[in-house]
């Protein structure tokens, strides 16, 4: 029958998705289930479990099992146990969680910020002393239910509660006989009940841990209860309890690429083996086998370095158990027919699950989780045998600490300019040490790099970048999870096999990025084996939903096998997979990661001024009246001012006040009423600002942007375009305007410039390189560095060059006379609009008068014009796909490196960049993946040589000789014969592989 799963795993591997449910069928005698609701691929466990995933025949008169293999065929996903979990943990949760507010809203009246905290913790080690008590109750580990009686019987004394209940959590601490519930008491210890201290509680509080007390708590979902159990206890969390939480399904889609995939590979080959030698009469050496991996299984480790509540820990513990209820049930078909291990025997157990929190009742509840999960799963296979005392082994495992950062202490720093400022400066930064393990996973924290110092503080963005050698200081935290990981996964002595982290998916954006492909260059090199780029992720009610990506990475030079997913329906269930080698940008083969920035293009993109403080801006009245204290000799320093929004809908008017170039005392003398309005506006808020420049020098703009102004200097006007917009256009400023830091600047007044930016060839080129955020369904963020600094521009002739020019001043004066004559019309709805025409969707009246008002036939008939142009500029059809633009610009791209190397350099505008670009000769760029691939070494270990054969048929998808998998590896010739054709035969006796005509045979997952 094993042999009979391995072949429908292999048939599954040819459908267009994965189904829900494997069944073998061994004629006249039984059916077995088995199940992957997650739709994976990877993870079939018995359903429902081991104990009863065989039905025999005279299990069919049941009722209950026709109904279930009925369902199976008809109905399979309703047969998913997690749909039941999430309801009824949401309902305990949501229960508890009013209980902790109503507590915390009780005692904490009247407090101090720490004498809150401090009420604060003491509720949440009460209430997780409850929860585990309720759970405990439930499954028998208080025997007759008594919590449950202890919390009834003190209906309409409620405030006495906290007595009986201190009686009993002493006694589950120590052991021994309970007076409050009049019985012994197990021994749980484990130090969730070593500090004993209940709280008085009142009616509605007790009516509420009676409610939960009655539930059952066998079908409560750890991982769930955890995170909601979080919200409650976080009095920052705004979110609608329970009503939100991150599916299993999202969990196991990592933690299955990380840490199950290579465990799989390795236990298929051991079973291969196993199988083998039971069918030749071996028993003793087989069950050996089993044996061993088994140990190896339980000495794995697994370290999650920001683990919250333990839910990623939680999931990988429930699938390395599966994994081990695979090894029991063969070696229940061998003959081994002792059941489950005993519990306080070698078992796969808390104790090897590490992780790292900073919040320290996120650290309890994740040591909750971990051992309420283990139990549930002790008494899910063994039934009723109860595990040995002290139930709870406090393993500390669970630590509470920063995962990036350790110091000696903290000092404030009074600032010599500003007595009454203070910072924190850390001393003697360091890394916190990580604990040695197989396999990282987790969902750091979520901060983008331009908000670390607002979020976390100067004294602590300082520390984290002195222990990181100043390295990616704009990249978001959750790279610097990445990067140390890579770290560990690179050193010569590593104990690690994987890592995995979600992270936003702006991980593929600039300064991210740079963190990976850092990684991917260095030697020994790493390769990413697993990545999503583009993934939904829910955060709460109330809350933006947000993207995120998955990656996961390995040891080893690329090797074409990186599995790539992209998400093809809403709610992230089906998938297209596709292998090759994936890039820094989470992208299979991609030669975008190997662009270089042109010369050609340098300085002449800028992003805007950044005002810090609202009081620079002025509506043009106010900025007329201040303006009229001023010496009338003295040059105005207001000037017009537009951001995203105004260059998107309609314009606010509104004016700044710029005194770039002034000094203070010259800015107050000549113009001392917007002076005095700066002064009571800006400067406040300016003074409490970190940055010394920011303080010092109030009555500036915060980013005045220099090297943009010098750009801007001698131009009538400049192109821009909005940095995160739905719709890509670009379009001419008045240079008399100033520009917001939401805006990109092209410091050039040339229409052929316009023309060629607007082009299909331009937003292709965006396309491949932009940042995606949440908010917008496909690529959204210009990141000019990406996007125009290395975008070749076409060698157009004089002529050409010219047309395209004319059409795009066209293109531009017909947008503006339509926005310019309406005052309903935008340029988002004007590109709605176009974006609708040849979808073929019925067109409202509504949609129908912008059409017409908007001209949107014409805008859309100009655009059509300039990319047929742009395509003839540089010498191509127009009718090629978006991916074959990008392939011809990446050629041109680097043969324009090339060129420029050599000083052939083709400036935009010559007459101001000559001077400012170095023109000598440049050091080639390397690749950023490493290309060389060395054979390995024939492995010794039967194990390890199976699953490397296996890796090699399955990567090749064909038919392969023994010789031609002999040239995969370095040794001897002849040796290497004997062991690759015995191992093919062994595997061959598990189902793993097959002998056709031409060779040996492995099936494997075909791109969708």
């Amino acid at each position: 029958m094993r042999v009979a799963k391995r072949q429908a795993e292999n048939y599954a591997k040819a459908l267009a998705e994965w189904p829900p449910f494997l069944i073998a069928v061994d004629v006249g005698r039984s059916i077995e289930l088995w199940s992957d609701f997650a739709r994976q691929g990877k993870i079939y466990a018995p359903f429902p479990d081991r104990a009863g995933y065989r039905i025999t025949l005279d299990q069919l008169r049941s009722p209950e099992i026709r109904e279930r293999l009925r369902r199976v065929w008809t109905d399979p996903m309703s047969l998913d146990p997690a749909a039941r979990s999430a309801a009824v943990t949401t309902e305990i949760a949501t229960s508890l969680a009013w209980l902790v507010k109503s507590i915390n809203g009780r005692r904490q009246a009247g407090l101090g910020p720490v004498d809150r905290a401090a009420q604060a913790s003491k509720t949440a080690r009460f209430v997780m002393q409850c929860i585990f008590a309720m759970f405990a109750d439930s499954v028998g580990l208080i025997e007759r239910r008594s919590f449950l009686g202890l919390l009834e019987s003190y209906r309409g004394e409620a405030e006495r509660f906290h007595q009986g209940a201190r009686s009993l959590f002493t006694a589950m601490d120590q052991g021994g006989y309970c007076v409050a519930t009049r019985q012994p008491i197990r021994r749980f210890n484990g130090g969730l009940y070593s500090t004993v201290e209940t709280l008085p509680i009142e009616e509605g509080e007790l009516a509420a841990l009676i409610a939960a007390a009655k539930c059952d708590w066998t079908d409560v979902e750890p991982a769930i209860f955890g995170t909601l159990l979080e919200q409650a206890l976080d009095p920052a969390e705004r979110a609608e309890l329970g009503a939100h939480y991150t599916p299993r399904a999202y969990v196991e889609r990592l933690i299955e690429p990380t840490i199950m995939e290579p465990l799989r590979a390795d236990w298929e080959a051991v079973e291969g083996e196993a199988v083998a030698d039971f069918m030749q009469g071996d028993v003793v050496k087989a069950r050996r086998r089993l044996h061993a991996f088994h140990d190896r299984l339980c000495k794995t480790r697994v370290l999650d370095p920001a683990c919250g509540t333990g839910n990623f820990l939680y999931v990988a513990t429930r699938m390395m158990k599966e994994l081990e209820e695979e090894i029991f049930s063969a070696l229940g078909e061998m003959g081994e027919h002792q059941g489950v291990l005993a519990f306080d025997g070698r078992v796969v157990s808390p104790e090897q699950f590490y992780g790292i929190e900073k919040n320290a009742n996120a650290a309890w509840i994740a040591e909750m989780v971990m051992w309420i999960g283990h139990l549930q799963w002790h008494f899910r296979i063994s039934g009723a045998p109860m595990p040995s005392e002290p139930i709870l082994k406090n393993f500390r495992t669970i630590r509470q600490a920063d995962a990036l950062l350790e110091f000696s202490r903290v000092e404030v720093v009074h600032r010599r300019d500003q007595a009454e400022r203070q910072t924190i400066r850390y001393v003697d930064p360091r890394p916190t040490p990580w604990p040695e393990v197989d396999f990282i996973v987790g969902n750091p924290p979520f901060i983008g790099g331009k908000g670390l110092r607002r979020e976390l503080g100067d004294g602590y963005v300082d520390a984290l970048a002195a222990i990181r050698d100043g390295r990616f200081l704009s990249a978001d935290l959750v790279m610097a999870w990445w990067d140390r990981a890579a770290e560990i996964l690179a050193r010569p002595d590593t104990r690690l096999r994987r890592f995995g982290f979600i992270t936003t998916n702006s991980i593929t954006q600039t300064f991210s990025r740079r963190v990976i492909a850092h990684h991917l260059a260095k030697r020994p090199p790493i390769r990413i084996v697993f990545a999503i780029a583009d993934h939904p992720w829910a955060r709460g009610a109330g809350c933006a939903d947000v993207r995120i990506a998955m990656s996961v990475a390995e040891r080893g030079e690329p090797d074409g096998q990186g599995r790539w997913l992209r998400v093809k329906d809403a709610d992230a269930k089906t998938f297209e997979e596709r292998h090759g080698d994936i890039g820094p940008d989470l992208m299979l083969d991609s030669r975008l990661t190997r662009i270089r920035q042109l010369k050609a293009n340098a300085v002449l993109a800028y992003r805007g001024v950044q005002l810090m403080g609202a009081g620079f801006q002025v509506a043009p009245e106010e900025a007329k009246r201040l303006l009229s204290g001023s010496d009338p000799q003295a040059p105005s320093p207001v000037r017009d001012y537009r951001n995203g929004r105004d260059l998107a809908d309609r314009s606010r008017g509104l004016q700044v006040i710029d005194f770039f170039g002034w000094d203070e005392g010259e800015a107050r003398r000549r113009h001392p009423l917007l002076f005095q309005h700066l002064l009571e506006t800006v400067k406040p808020d300016r003074d409490r600002n970190n940055r010394a420049a920011y303080r010092d020098n109030w009555w500036i703009f915060g980013e005045p942007r220099r090297d943009l102004r010098d750009a801007l200097e001698g131009l009538s006007r400049f192109i821009v375009t909005i940095e995160t917009a739905k719709h890509r256009w670009f379009r001419f400023m008045d240079a008399a305007t100033l520009p917001d830091n939401k805006l990109v600047v092209i410091a050039s007044d040339d229409p052929f410039v316009l023309g060629v930016l607007s082009s299909r060839q331009h937003r292709a080129w965006f396309a491949a390189n932009a940042g995606r955020i949440g908010e917008y369904e496909r690529e959204a963020v210009y990141v000019k560095g990406a996007c125009f600094d290395t975008f070749p521009f076409p060698d157009a002739g004089a002529a050409l060059a010219a047309e395209i020019g004319v059409l795009a001043e066209e293109l531009d004066a017909v947008r503006a006379g339509v926005l310019r004559d309406s005052d309903a019309l935008t340029m988002t709805g004007l590109y709605n609009a176009r974006a609708r025409i040849g979808l073929g969707d019925h067109v409202s009246d509504a949609e129908r008068a912008i059409y017409d008002h908007g001209r949107v036939g014409i805008i859309d008939h100009l655009h059509q014009r300039l990319d047929q142009l742009v395509a003839k500029a540089y010498g191509w059809p127009d009718d090629l796909a978006d991916s074959q633009i990008v392939e011809r610009l990446i050629q041109l791209n680097q043969a324009r490196a090339e060129q420029e190397e050599q000083g052939d350099i083709r400036f935009l505008r010559p007459a101001y960049q000559a001077g400012k670009v170095r023109q000598g000769v440049a050091r080639p760029a390397q690749p950023l993946l490493p290309t060389s691939k060395e054979k390995a070494l024939l492995p010794e270990q039967p194990g390890v040589l199976a699953s490397s054969l296996l890796s090699i048929l399955r990567r090749q998808g064909v038919p392969m000789s023994p010789t031609e998998l002999i040239d995969e590896f370095e040794g001897s010739r002849p040796r290497a014969k004997r062991l690759i054709t015995h191992t093919l035969k062994v595997l061959a006796v598990a189902g793993s592989v097959q002998m056709t005509d031409t060779g040996w045979f492995a099936p494997r997952r075909m791109p969708s």
